[in-house]
């Protein structure tokens, strides 16, 4: 391997990781344009389902994928987030080059979610790297009292991709946003399934009708999405997509490779505002599972 000078990172290492970056975001766009296709298909590749309770109190609406969802959306995913760790990862061996001129073999880009882990377990594997990146990455780590959303994307990143490497691959289900939905007169609806991940058989809302009945005309305007469940996000109150998580990685990798020569100067970002270019599919994240 040839270096440029002692101690420079390596042009074609350096411009390899931002194109991991690249390369996630093509995969991510194969992604979408195959889920859009599979919610859009016809004949739609799922139904509604009825069924009622022997009294005639509740009417109860379930989930059937006639159609499964194909697995290879949970391998693209895989290689997606395995991109953007890596390209992370290799920020901090790139920066602890530039920083010593000496190849280390315990650089990682570290997030935890406790200001204690961190101590233990990760500050030690950026030691070699400049104040300004380290001081950066040190803010990122998505302790429960911080809450922007690069805090949320590390988090969510960090999540899949440990689960996707060393568990399973996530498997994705359909999640329905309801807008008008209309019932007999007098009848309730209960969502029961709104902003959930819901696979074959899940119920998706329950209708009680204001006198008992086996009939039940509904009306509804219902929008589904392909997404995943990340449980270990449950609680933290935000959903993340994957459009979002993107953006994120790609500026934070940006600005440290932007900071390769230069690492005792503070980094200061500008981030990305999330939801602004985010189509209907490939959500990431369903908090409060």
């Amino acid at each position: 391997m040839t270096s440029i000078g002692i101690g420079q990172p390596e042009v074609p290492a350096v411009e390899a990781i931002r194109r991991k970056v690249v390369r996630a975001y093509d995969q991510a766009r194969v992604l979408a344009d195959a889920e859009t296709a599979y919610v859009d298909a016809e004949p739609s590749p799922y139904r509604v389902r009825r069924a009622i309770k022997t009294d005639f109190t509740e009417h109860v609406y379930y989930l059937q994928l006639d159609v499964p969802i194909p697995l290879d959306f949970s391998i693209l995913l895989g290689e997606i987030v395995y991109n953007l760790r890596s390209a992370l990862d290799q920020c901090i061996f790139q920066l602890a080059l530039d920083h010593t001129g000496v190849e280390k073999d315990t650089t990682m880009f570290p997030v935890f979610s406790s200001p204690g882990e961190y101590r233990r377990k990760g500050a030690w594997r950026i030691k070699f790297i400049g104040d300004g990146p380290r001081t950066l990455i040190e803010s990122l780590q998505p302790y429960p009292n911080r809450s922007l959303p690069i805090h949320y994307s590390l988090f969510d990143l960090n999540n899949l991709a440990n689960a996707d490497k060393h568990r399973a691959v996530h498997l994705w289900g359909l999640s329905f946003v309801f807008g008008e939905m209309e019932v007999a007169t007098g009848a309730r609806v209960d969502p029961t399934g709104f902003g959930e991940v819901l696979y074959d058989g899940a119920e998706i809302f329950r209708v009680f009708p204001e006198t008992p009945t086996n009939e039940m005309q509904v009306r509804r305007s219902v929008l589904a999405a392909v997404s995943i469940k990340n449980p270990t996000a449950a609680g933290r109150g935000v959903s993340t997509n994957l459009w979002d998580l993107i953006a994120d990685v790609r500026t934070l990798v940006n600005s440290l490779l932007d900071a390769l020569g230069a690492q005792n100067d503070p980094i200061v970002i500008g981030w990305p505002l999330h939801g602004s270019n985010a189509p209907r599919h490939c959500l990431t994240r369903q908090a409060g599972v």
